[in-house]
């Protein structure tokens, strides 16, 4: 998966230009990873390094993963370092 903001500051591509290709998607990229992260097994937990994990592998970075992790409202902190996926309300 491609990063919706190039990691490279010599990219040709404009994080407005990145960004119009995940227009209309029923997810916001980070929140779809973090969410494939969990896979069946959706009331288990997962570690902030598994986390991390993934979104680097999506090709996120530094301190933008941080961010997304702690800032995702699919993903919720129940202990130091340990995550569940936040419960859906109607």
């Amino acid at each position: 998966m491609i990063s919706p903001l190039p990691l490279d500051r010599n990219s040709t591509v404009k994080p407005e230009e990145a960004l119009t290709r995940y227009v209309g998607q029923p997810f916001p990229t980070p929140d779809h990873i973090l969410l494939c992260c969990f896979g069946t097994e959706l009331a288990d937990q997962r570690t902030y390094q598994e986390l991390r994990h993934v979104l680097i592998q999506a090709g996120f970075a530094g301190q933008v993963v941080r961010h997304l992790i702690g800032a995702s409202p699919v993903v919720r902190r129940v202990a130091k370092g340990y995550y569940r996926i936040r419960p859906f309300e109607d």
